[in-house]
């Protein structure tokens, strides 16, 4: 199982794409998330993994890539 890193999961292209990866593929998927977003779409939200944080940030993109071990962003 790959695990695969998307930003802005909580916006519409990130929720999108993490949709189809959830759907088609064996993966699975981590988030980052810089705020939350009331309507943001709770159902994949729920499936996947979230780091909440700025991808601009260093920091938390070191704890996302080494905590959930990424493959693919």
């Amino acid at each position: 199982m790959r695990n695969v890193l998307v930003d802005g999961l909580n916006c519409f292209a990130g929720s999108a794409l993490a949709k189809r990866l959830l759907d088609t593929t064996d993966c699975r998927v981590v988030g980052i998330v810089r705020d939350q977003n009331f309507k943001s779409r709770r159902e994949i939200l729920d499936q996947c993994a979230i780091v909440y944080g700025d991808i601009r940030d260093f920091d938390v993109c070191r704890y996302a890539m080494s905590h959930y071990e990424i493959d693919t962003i």
